[in-house]
């Protein structure tokens, strides 16, 4: 093997040792990102439920507001119909 090929082949030997080291770090990478991405998953479906079930709280608070009034003005209603058939 003459020098020119020497040189190319530790080039090429030194591009693999590379190659090799960046596709570990990619790896560990990825590895480290499907715990992340499950964890922010889980966030995510924990805080929607959170707020659909504040959203139904505030609904029904209103609901029962709603109804109140409802019955307020029915007996209001009523009492002054009774008055005027007296």
């Amino acid at each position: 093997m003459d020098e020119h090929e020497r040189i190319i082949a530790n080039e090429q030997a030194k591009e693999y040792a590379e190659l090799i080291k960046i596709r570990e770090n990619l790896i560990q990478k990825l590895s480290q990102w499907d715990p992340k991405l499950t964890e922010s998953k889980e966030h995510i479906h924990q805080a929607i439920h959170n707020d659909a079930e504040k959203q139904i709280k505030e609904i029904q608070g209103k609901n029962q507001s709603f109804h109140f009034m409802l019955l307020s003005f029915f007996f209001r209603k009523k009492k002054s119909f009774i008055y005027t058939i007296r």
